[in-house]
């Protein structure tokens, strides 16, 4: 992990309306934004917000050849500005419960399941329960707001209307590849019909964006559409505003069964 764009007035490496973005975040959270570059990341950006003894934003980015990494580096602003638009006593962060990681243990060790299938010794079968868990619980947290923040960037910032259509595409290639049949095979229902059914909705959310039906395609028959369906239902009624983010993850939470998976937490700000 290396240190890649230097976020600064005079910065080449960014588009101005993105260091405005960032300009943003550092004058409305007091907490200056860095930006690394991990070539090894297993998603194409993350995001840590200051807290703790983190005294900055962490941006982290999957750095493709030949793309520039504005709408990135925005779409994760656009996190850390909703998270820091809540009054203090408002700001929460996610993570697993004891029941969540029963849960996925169960489904792991289950008769026929990954563990048994793939001949798994205890510590691989750990790592993947952490694994799994880990990742629905950022998926179920990151996908609905996500999507609050790509309609912000869509009307407020038309700039990066390329750049945002570009990754939007990348996303639901990306999302389309839990449809494989070895992905399936090799993930818990547990854990698979809930992952379904969010990019599900990502999808179903992005066509109506664009207009373009082709945007659903993997996603239009079966439990996953119904699901999605609900889902998109869920985040249209509820209000787009900030405090109301929590809301939000927690009505997707009930409908895909996961609602005793995780738990909120006070966001503890750098001391």
């Amino acid at each position: 992990v290396k240190l890649a764009i230097r976020i600064e007035a005079n910065s080449v490496n960014l588009r101005q309306f993105t260091r405005d973005i960032v300009k943003l975040v550092e004058e409305q959270t007091g907490f200056s934004v860095q930006v690394l570059e991990d070539s090894k990341l297993p998603t194409m950006a993350t995001v840590r917000i200051a807290r703790g003894n983190l005294p900055a934003h962490i941006i982290t980015i999957k750095p493709v050849p030949g793309e520039q990494p504005d709408y990135l580096i925005a779409y994760q602003c656009g996190f850390i500005l909703r998270h820091f638009a809540n009054p203090p006593q408002l700001r929460f962060e996610v993570g697993s419960t004891q029941q969540g990681r029963d849960e996925a243990q169960k489904a792991v060790m289950a008769p026929g399941g990954p563990a048994q299938r793939y001949h798994l010794n205890s510590v691989q079968a750990s790592q993947l329960q952490a694994q799994l868990l880990g990742g629905l619980i950022i998926h179920l947290r990151s996908a609905p707001i996500g999507m609050r923040v790509g309609q912000w960037i869509r009307q407020e910032y038309p700039e990066f209307d390329e750049l945002q259509r570009a990754q939007v595409l990348r996303e639901l290639a990306q999302n389309r590849e839990v449809l494989r049949r070895e992905i399936k095979e090799m993930t818990p229902e547990q854990v698979y019909r809930p992952t379904l059914a969010i990019n599900a909705a990502f999808a179903f959310f992005w066509t109506k964006q664009y207009g373009d039906p082709d945007l659903q395609a993997g996603f239009q028959s079966g439990r996953s559409e119904r699901d999605g369906h609900a889902l998109l239902n869920i985040w249209q009624e509820t209000s787009a505003e900030p405090e109301y983010d929590r809301v939000l993850v927690d009505a997707w939470a009930r409908k895909l069964d996961l609602a005793d998976w995780y738990e909120w937490a006070p966001y503890q700000p750098p001391a």
